[in-house]
This record gives C-alpha cells, structure tokens and sequence, in this order.
C-alpha cells in the first residue's frame, strides 16, 4: 500500500490548477474532554468529524480533511492544521459570503474565502458530553486561522515541528483552583 504522503501527492496532483480546485488550511485548537480524539471512528465522537460535519454543512457534499496527526481521547490541541479543498465555485460562493470583502476588488477571491471560512469556523461544536452537568455547553473546537495554501501543502508533511505539553499540578496550587486544571492537568 502506497504511504500516506504518496496518496496525499496523487490526490493533489488529479486536482491540477486548471480545474481551480484551492486548498485551505486551517490552524485551530480544540478541548477533547468529552472526544474520542481527533481521528474519525465509527460511533464515536471525533474532532475530525465534527469538522467535517461542520464543512459538510456549508459545502452541500461529502468532506474529507488532511490533517497535522492525531490525538487520544480526551487530549487538548493549539495550533492544529487540517486541510480541505475546495472548488473554484465554492471559493467564489465563499467570497461573495464575504460580508463588506466582497466588495473589495483589491482582495482575492481566495482570501475572501478564507475569512468567510474563519468567521464560520471560529466557535463550534458545542459539546454536551459528559462534565458533570448535562446543561453545560461550551465552543469546544475553535479555529485560529485559515488561509489559501499551495495545492502540494500537506498538513502532515509540510509541518516544520510539533510540540507537546503536559501539565502536571500537585499541593496547594492545584488545591485552590481543582475545577479549572481538573480538565487541563494531572
């Protein structure tokens, strides 16, 4: 079986530029308290598929994104990326969704896009998973950026690191304020 990077290269490579396809990328965090991580699994509830359903919305089709990784569940993330392309149609769709942008001659159809993009992504999936208290809600999964990207941008690939942070809290610190790091540290 082909490597992921190689399907990844095949698939951007079948969507040329002529066709207008424009790949998006996304840079969001998320709180997987009440997630089963981010890769999406049958029955259960994923970050990948809360975007997606999320993208599926707006788009009116089936939505595959490419992502930085993956979690386990219940694993927080800053600064994640996920991909999604979109057609040439969508991203004039998009533009024209815009707001005041639209009509700025000076700005791309692409960038329009995007912060048409950002603004609908920017809070979301409120989450009603277990905390204790089945009437609270919170934007659980939040995007902090999307732009236009190069159709050979490869979330996983193109990544130039990664780091991971772990919060551990013992004594009286973690004493005066249990309710805030009982979700974020050990």
């Amino acid at each position: 079986m082909p490597h992921q990077r190689d399907r990844n290269a095949r698939a951007s490579a079948s969507s040329n530029i002529e066709d207008g396809t424009q790949r998006f990328a996304i840079r969001f965090s998320f709180d997987g308290t009440t997630y089963q991580g981010f890769q999406s699994q049958p029955y259960q509830n994923t970050i990948q598929d809360q975007l997606e359903h999320r993208l599926r919305g707006l788009l009116k089709r089936h939505v595959r994104i490419i992502a930085w990784g993956r979690t386990d569940t219940g694993v927080h993330a800053q600064g994640a990326v996920a991909t999604v392309d979109l057609t040439k149609d969508e991203v004039e769709r998009f533009a024209k969704m815009a707001g005041k942008d639209y009509l700025d001659e000076t700005i791309s159809n692409e960038t329009k896009a995007a912060r048409f993009l950002f603004s609908v992504l920017k809070e979301f999936a409120c989450n009603t998973g277990f905390t204790g208290n089945p009437q609270v809600r919170y934007g659980s999964i939040s995007s902090k950026a999307v732009v236009a990207v190069p159709l050979d941008f490869d979330a996983r690939y193109s990544a130039l690191w990664k780091r991971y942070v772990y919060y551990i809290c013992s004594g009286s610190f973690y004493d005066q304020s249990p309710f805030v790091w009982s979700r974020y540290a050990w």
